[in-house]
């Protein structure tokens, strides 16, 4: 990811074993619904950028 992004709405991510989901420094996502699996997505977030979520950011086993 090399440019700022912004989704109006939900950011559904399915991942696996060794998903990472990459946001290098100076780049701001920004997702205006939830972003993640609420099931279970086992991905790795790494923000060296900024990352704003409005709803709920969803991590492994149903974590918030």
């Amino acid at each position: 990811m090399d440019a700022d992004f912004t989704l109006n709405g939900n950011f559904n991510i399915a991942g696996g074993v060794g998903a990472v989901l990459y946001i290098p420094a100076g780049v701001d996502v920004y997702v205006a619904g939830d972003m993640g699996d609420v099931n279970n997505n086992g991905i790795i977030y790494q923000v060296d950028g900024t990352l704003h979520v409005e709803g709920t950011l969803y991590g492994k086993n149903n974590n918030a």
